[in-house]
């Protein structure tokens, strides 16, 4: 995602195959620039279906939802659900050698 200095987001490019990649990694929630928006079509519609989009115009949307509280399940059974992330962010973060900002960044938007 690029912003302006004063905060305002600005397009970015790749977005279906930034989109695909999220996907196969497990990532359920994507934040794109508002102008992208029209980039969605291009996204087969089972990967839509499954990815919460948010559409965001300023770097304080992306703050407000990155640090908004994970909303969790009420279920009958005791899943643990960190410890299977984290089992996955490691494979993905070996994977590709990725560096520690990024993967905050992982933990932020999950």
């Amino acid at each position: 995602m690029k912003s302006r200095f004063r905060g305002a987001v600005l397009p970015v490019g790749g977005v279906k195959e930034k989109v695909l990649a999220a996907y196969r990694a497990g990532i359920k929630t994507i934040l794109l620039p508002a102008w992208n928006r029209k980039d969605i079509e291009d996204i087969p519609v089972n990967v839509r279906k499954s990815i919460s989009f948010h559409f965001i115009n300023d770097m304080m949307e992306v703050i407000k939802l990155a640090l908004e509280p994970v909303k969790k399940k009420k279920t009958g059974k005791k899943e643990n659900i960190s410890a299977i992330g984290k089992e996955r962010q490691k494979k993905i973060v070996d994977k590709h050698n990725i560096t520690p900002a990024i993967k905050l960044s992982m933990n932020l938007v999950r």
